[in-house]
């Protein structure tokens, strides 16, 4: 059976260009992306009625952002599907916040992180998937002196984000 997620991908403008909003999530023991770097979002709900509705109310639920007040809906990206989960289907929405907020997050998410677009580099990186070690591609970003690996479903909608870049002027 299909099942329905969405992202919200998040980007700012500031004096070091524009900068991803991106989420650490927490460690659970049966969720299969516990731990990972990624945008904020989750599973379709039936009183969310639209996958866009799924994604602001995640977005509120674990960063405190209402993009319906803090930011401007841009454009969507190519939908996705993790390769460990098939049925899966993540519809990603492009937001540019529009207002100064605070980041609040709730226990779904374990740490946040304004990542500078400019200063991630694509190069392999080592990482533990479902009690095995893989060596993939990914973007790695040092944030305050620890490595951020960007790697699977969430480097793909990067990668098809940067692919996008001309629409960031908007």
């Amino acid at each position: 059976m299909m099942q329905k997620a969405g992202v919200a991908v998040i980007i700012k403008k500031s004096d070091q260009g524009y900068q991803l909003l991106l989420i650490k999530r927490s460690t659970k023991i049966k969720d299969p992306w516990s731990g990972h770097v990624a945008f904020p979002g989750g599973h379709y709900e039936e009183k969310d009625s639209s996958i866009f509705n799924t994604v602001v109310r995640e977005t509120k639920e674990e960063t405190g952002i209402d993009l319906l007040k803090n930011a401007k809906y841009l454009f969507s990206l190519s939908l996705s599907t993790p390769l460990n989960m098939p049925e899966l289907k993540v519809y990603p929405f492009v937001f540019k916040l529009i207002d100064d907020v605070e980041i609040v997050y709730d226990e779904e998410v374990e740490e946040y992180y304004w990542v500078p677009i400019y200063k991630m580099r694509k190069e392999k990186a080592i990482v533990d998937f479902e009690g095995a070690v893989k060596k993939v591609e990914a973007y790695i970003y040092n944030f305050h002196g620890k490595k951020i690996v960007i790697w699977g479903l969430t480097k793909r909608i990067v990668d098809d984000l940067l692919s996008q870049f001309k629409n960031f002027n908007s």
